[in-house]
């Protein structure tokens, strides 16, 4: 019966017990450091075995040292990608895109009647930047950097789920530190997951901004649409899915000329007149008279096919 040496046992159980720590954490039965702390000790495990195999030692003079040196780095190197890869993931993906709101206006229906049809007749235009933070695993505090080149006050902002703290933006300089004679290089704004999030509880950060067109022949360039961010969290490994800005930018333009020109009633009905402030007042409502909304957007970049949803609707009883 072959003999079993320690060195040999050793790197075994190390084997066996990676093993369980892998099906634990990918069943979520165990997790944060005292998974990482078994999985280091089942590396040490192995690396009698490895650092006292016949290849090694049968290694001359200093390759031997060489050789020991190699085996310890590869055996670091696949335990730090089994780190790696049971470490929870966040998924940071960013789009942006232009939302028409649509607004139809008529009687409220009157017995015998019990419904009453109502056609669009103007819309108005939002640019909507959203992150989408889905997490693979519980995770600890999140941070979002969100950096603009200039302040926006008339920014919406909706966090979902409703747990974050939100800051007002702050100035910043590339310097580092405050420079009142000189202009802000860029303002910043933090949003925070204080107590995190769960792998059943993704996030979803909206910032909805209104799209003015005060002159006949408004312009907009990239900067109009410009912002970054970045985003830390607390023992999980962050990847960022972000668009490129100057193809986004001109997406958005698309969609903005395709939304605009729309024939919401039909091929042959003109395209809807344009709300050129959307925080404008609305003429108030007559007696009786029901005002609703929906809300427009591209099923894709082509924006070939509109998608509408998000219904409203508001009366004004006599």
């Amino acid at each position: 019966m072959p003999r079993i040496t320690l060195e040999v046992g050793l790197a075994v159980g190390g084997f066996i017990l990676t093993f369980v720590l892998l099906v634990l954490d990918k069943a979520e039965k165990l997790e944060g450091p005292a998974l990482y702390v078994l999985l280091a000790l089942a590396g040490i495990m192995t690396l009698p075995l490895a650092l006292n195999n016949r290849i090694v030692t049968a290694a001359p003079g200093a390759w031997r040292y060489w050789a020991q040196g190699v085996v310890f780095a590869t055996v670091a190197l696949l335990y730090t990608a089994f780190g790696i890869w049971i470490t929870p993931m966040v998924k940071v993906t960013e789009t942006a895109e232009i939302v028409a709101r649509l607004y139809m206006r008529g009687l409220w229906p009157q017995p015998p009647a019990t419904s009453g049809e109502y056609k669009p007749f103007m819309q108005e235009f939002f640019y909507d930047w959203v992150l989408t933070i889905v997490p693979e695993g519980p995770t600890g505090n999140i941070t979002i950097v969100v950096k603009e080149p200039s302040p926006r006050e008339d920014d919406r902002i909706k966090v979902e789920p409703d747990i974050a703290s939100l800051s007002e933006p702050k100035p910043m300089w590339l310097s580092g530190f405050e420079e009142p004679d000189r202009e802000p290089d860029y303002y910043e704004r933090v949003i925070r997951f204080p107590s995190g999030l769960e792998k059943d509880r993704p996030a979803r950060i909206t910032f909805r901004r209104p799209i003015r067109m005060q002159l006949l022949e408004t312009t907009f360039g990239p900067r109009d649409f410009s912002r970054s961010f970045d985003v830390t969290a607390e023992r999980c490994r962050v990847v960022k899915i972000s668009y490129h800005a100057s193809d986004q930018f001109a997406t958005l333009m698309h969609e903005l000329e395709a939304l605009a020109n729309w024939r919401y009633s039909g091929s042959n009905s003109p395209p809807l007149a344009i709300r050129k402030d959307p925080d404008a007042p609305l003429p108030p409502l007559a007696p009786s008279e029901i005002e609703t909304t929906l809300e427009a957007r591209c099923q894709d970049a082509t924006c070939k096919k509109v998608v509408v949803h998000q219904l409203e609707a508001r009366v004004n009883r006599p």
